[in-house]
């Protein structure tokens, strides 16, 4: 794996990692429903599940996935309905302050990527042209995922910092409702259009 291949995998996810998903949208929850802590925490739980993928993809998982089909549609309904879940919990609890704990934001955070067939396709198409096969293919893939995982970690942190601070009235009363529906919708087209 040479320099350019690592700066060029560096720079695609960087700007990969801002494109809003069921990532952003959770982080966004935790950051207006739960405290700054319990948002970083489930940032690392989406970011664990990242160096999950990577090893996953290394080791052929991610291409079993692709080769049968009904392996990838159950893991697409499981992922669905617990983004179905979390817009509902989102949803249900926009009048309150949550009482999140950093176990459970990790969970979240982990589940969420981890039940996410697309993110392991996106390492699948994604790995092989940065980190060729050969050896050590294991540790460059998870040193691929690791740079991912930082940089998804970084803009977590500064969607933080941004929506955990005072935000005007209306912004802050209509951010949960739009995030719990986000989830919900991330679930549903989960389900139905994967």
């Amino acid at each position: 794996m040479t320099f350019t291949q690592v700066a060029g995998f560096t720079l695609l996810v960087a700007l990969l990692t801002i494109l809003p998903g069921a990532d952003v949208a959770l982080i966004l929850r935790a950051a207006r429903t739960e405290s700054k802590r319990v948002a970083f925490i489930t940032g690392v739980g989406i970011a664990a599940g990242c160096l999950v993928w990577g090893g996953a993809t290394a080791e052929g998982l991610s291409a079993l996935l692709i080769r049968y089909p009904q392996a990838y549609r159950t893991i697409s309904i499981l992922g669905g309905l617990y983004l179905l879940w979390l817009g509902w919990s989102a949803l249900r609890t926009t009048h309150t302050k949550g009482a999140t704990t950093a176990n459970l934001g990790f969970k979240s955070g982990f589940l969420t990527n981890i039940l996410n067939p697309k993110v392991g396709v996106f390492y699948l198409s994604l790995l092989p042209q940065f980190a060729p096969p050969g050896p050590g293919l294991l540790w460059r893939s998870l040193l691929l995922a690791a740079i991912h995982a930082f940089f998804s970690l970084l803009w977590f942190t500064i969607l933080i910092y941004l929506f955990s601070r005072e935000l005007p009235g209306w912004l802050a009363r209509l951010l949960p409702w739009v995030t719990g529906a986000a989830l919900t919708l991330f679930g549903l087209r989960t389900i139905f259009l994967t």
